[in-house]
């Protein structure tokens, strides 16, 4: 029968689970910071100009939209302060395997 050495620990594996939370919230905050910019900064002037909403509408939107924006880069770089921190975790299991 092979044994399997543990190099990783019930510690490491719950570890790696809150990196996982982390990457994952970053990959949203990044997605919904992408779609907020297009939307404020692309597509409601498209539709403002081909008459689909009014010029009014858009100017009152387009503020709303950048802010979100804001919104979400802030939660990008939080969510990429918090990874950093996280990140710990590769280096002890790499280190742990080598010995």
């Amino acid at each position: 029968m092979v044994s399997f050495p543990d190099y990783t620990t019930s510690a490491n594996w719950a570890q790696i689970s809150q990196l996982l939370v982390t990457l994952w919230f970053m990959a949203v905050s990044v997605i919904g910071m992408a779609l907020s910019f297009v939307t404020a900064h692309a597509i409601l002037v498209s539709l403002a100009a081909q008459r689909h909403i009014s010029q009014a509408l858009a100017a009152r939107l387009r503020p709303a939209f950048y802010a979100l924006t804001a919104v979400f880069a802030v939660m990008v770089v939080v969510s990429v302060a918090v990874g950093v921190t996280r990140l710990d975790v590769i280096s002890d299991i790499f280190y742990n395997g080598q010995q």
